[in-house]
């Protein structure tokens, strides 16, 4: 909660917020009901939040610098996020992959293009390459549930159009 709560702080200060704003912000962001009810109920993964203000100021960092050490510690993040709990990281691949079709635009125009698909590229090879591990074990490692129970064609497949029907 506190982490989620500073970083948020730190993000709306950065985008030029008058301190009690950012930290307003930062308490209803970090401290929300919904975040609350996650940690009551025992989902840890979702009160992990933090990340997504973190990854607006990296993203917003390499608008600014156009680094590639920046550039890699997005991609670190990414994979960080998905470490965390998978829709984090959904929700964090979604939004570099917004954020770096503006950057492509925004570099067509500029005459930067080639500078930015590199850095696009460390982004998504450094989260590519922190993300292996896990990538090895889901491929490699099965996992002991599909032993303990048996498993059928609906397992697989899911529900068929047909189900839908009475």
């Amino acid at each position: 909660f506190l982490l989620t709560a500073f970083v948020t702080f730190v993000l709306l200060d950065r985008l030029g917020f008058h301190w009690l704003g950012s930290f307003v912000g930062g308490a209803a962001f970090g401290f929300s009901w919904w975040q609350l009810e996650q940690a009551f109920y025992g989902h840890s993964g979702l009160n992990h939040l933090w990340i997504l203000p973190l990854l607006l100021l990296g993203l917003l960092r390499l608008q600014r610098t156009a680094d590639p050490l920046t550039a890699a510690g997005i991609g670190a993040l990414v994979a960080v996020a998905f470490y965390l709990f998978s829709y984090l990281g959904v929700i964090a691949v979604v939004l570099v992959a917004v954020f770096m079709l503006g950057n492509l635009v925004r570099g067509r125009r500029s005459g930067a293009l080639r500078r930015t698909l590199f850095l696009d590229g460390v982004v998504w090879v450094t989260a590519y390459a922190a993300l292996f591990p896990m990538l090895l074990a889901a491929a490699f490692l099965p996992s002991g549930f599909e032993r303990s129970f048996p498993v059928t064609k609906a397992d697989f497949f899911g529900a068929g159009l047909t189900d839908y029907f009475l």
